[in-house]
């Protein structure tokens, strides 16, 4: 196979606001993809949605106001971004005993995510997530030289405390959230 030229590309972003309810993951869903499919993103595009499906579900669990969602593209790098009001730091992912219903949320986003952080403001956070993907070979999309730099310097990625039992398939649990199993 012969590889692409690199070239850069403009980012290509979209952004829509949720209302902080029990439907906000699943419309949040709804709404993204068919910008992933216009976007020509491949590869683990589930991935991408269970990490926005958890993204969301946390503001509606421990947030504080609207779910505001950001999509940005750039080369063979997707961006998440979801912010809300609420200045609380996020909690670093950690163990959860087993049958425990809830918790997993960002350990899921820790281990499908290449890089996640939280960028925090005075007036709320965004937590973001940049999982990479196969752009379709088209003259719109090739890839972008050099890595994407992260958020601004006020950046931060909570430490890892451990993991969890991987559980097995993806659905929407009890806690508002995606959970493999």
């Amino acid at each position: 196979m012969i590889p692409l030229p690199r070239r850069a590309v403009d980012p290509v972003e979209t952004s829509a606001v949720f209302a902080p309810t029990i439907q906000a993951p699943a419309l949040a869903r709804r709404w993204a993809r068919p910008h992933l499919g216009a976007w020509g993103v491949q590869g683990p595009s589930s991935d991408v949605l269970l990490v926005l499906t958890e993204l969301v579900a946390n503001v509606v669990r421990h947030g504080r106001g609207s779910a505001r969602v950001r999509l940005v593209c750039h080369g063979p790098v997707l961006r998440l971004e979801v912010g809300d009001d609420d200045t609380t730091a996020v909690q670093a992912p950690h163990p959860v005993a087993p049958g425990h219903p809830c918790g997993r949320g960002l350990w899921l986003v820790d281990n499908l995510a290449d890089r996640w952080g939280v960028d925090y403001a005075a007036t709320g956070k965004v937590v973001w997530a940049e999982l990479h993907h196969f752009p379709q070979a088209s003259p719109r999309w090739r890839p972008a030289p050099g890595p994407v730099v992260a958020g601004p310097a006020g950046s931060q990625r909570p430490e890892r405390s451990g993991g969890a039992n991987e559980p097995d398939g993806a659905r929407v649990d009890e806690c508002g959230g995606a959970q493999r199993g």
